[in-house]
């Protein structure tokens, strides 16, 4: 065998090892899981974290479950994930590597600013009532929706917020930080009518002219708020002994109001209303007047033209019904 001869026989040899060696690397070869530096975060709104791919195969893909609550970006390290807070919530970013292997990591958004409470209720008539920032940049700005301003206003003095009712109705607060992050506040302005309405329950004492009253009974009277600081008054099964029933007895549009000692005012309100039944019944004229302080009420009732010209009157002192627990 010539030299020729035996040197391309020793490289063609040679090739075919080559050859088995990388076939075998390649047999060897598995796709490793992914890791993370991390696999859970809290971030706030507008702000920003980033998670390190540690372990991988590459051609790595990012994709975040609710890209309303946070947004996930490849940096152009292919191995950093940068995480953005959208809004407030809770969302999972997954990572994704050209051998199908999966990691994900588990994302919390808090809100930038925060208020103690979301809701409020405060009282008509210029009661207030505050709410605390619990969460925020500072140089806090608050504003009334325009619409809202006849129902509530707002001021703010460092992280607390007083409103202050107006009239009935509701209102949306809006609050601001000095990095232009905000959030609202839900205002409900209670009428002075829905405060006080309730059953009460109590002593009720009719008196005809030139006698003495009669025995005290124990009625309801049943009182809601009909319209904005107006309300609505029942006396229940209203009766002058067996002989006439007269049944409940309702008085509509009583102008509520409140003093500075914490009582609110009913004020005298007259309406006519048909007693007895038939084609013609009586009209008999109705007032009353009183207070409620405390969860007491006091009230002053005639109703007259009943049997003309006498003029029943009746008083009432009672307290708020406590209604059986469901």
């Amino acid at each position: 065998m010539n030299k020729k001869l035996l040197c391309l026989l020793m490289f063609v040899f040679s090739l075919g090892l080559g050859f088995t060696s990388c076939s075998d690397d390649d047999d060897d070869y598995k796709p490793v899981d992914i890791t993370l530096d991390k696999t859970e975060v809290t971030l706030d709104e507008k702000a920003t974290a980033e998670v390190k791919i540690t372990k991988g195969n590459g051609d790595y893909k990012v994709t975040s479950a609710k890209a309303d609550i946070a947004t996930a970006v490849l940096g152009t390290d292919k191995t950093t994930v940068t995480i953005t807070g959208v809004a407030a919530g809770e969302t999972e970013v997954t990572v994704t590597d050209k051998e199908g292997k999966t990691a994900t990591v588990k994302v919390k958004v808090d809100a930038a600013i925060a208020l103690e409470k979301t809701e409020v209720s405060v009282e008509e008539g210029n009661a207030t009532t505050t709410v605390k920032v619990t969460k925020g940049k500072g140089d806090y700005v608050v504003t009334v929706d325009p619409a809202d301003e006849s129902i509530a206003k707002a001021s703010v003095a460092v992280d607390v917020i007083t409103i202050t009712g107006v009239a009935p109705g509701e209102a949306t607060v809006t609050v601001k930080d000095k990095d232009n992050n905000t959030t609202t506040l839900k205002v409900t302005v209670v009428a002075y009518a829905e405060t006080i309405a309730a059953t009460y329950n109590g002593d009720l004492i009719i008196t005809l002219p030139g006698q003495d009253p009669m025995p005290a009974q124990k009625k309801d009277i049943v009182f809601e708020k009909s319209t904005d600081n107006k309300a609505k008054l029942v006396l229940k099964d209203f009766s002058l002994g067996e002989d006439l029933v007269i049944g409940d007895i309702p008085v509509d549009g009583i102008v509520v109001s409140k003093e500075e000692d914490g009582t609110y005012k009913l004020a005298e309100t007259t309406v006519t209303i048909p007693i007895g039944e038939g084609d013609d019944p009586i009209q008999a004229k109705v007032t009353t007047t009183g207070t409620v302080k405390d969860g007491k009420m006091d009230l002053a009732i005639s109703v007259g033209e009943v049997f003309p010209p006498l003029l029943i009157t009746v008083t009432f002192e009672g307290e708020v019904k406590e209604e059986p627990a469901e």
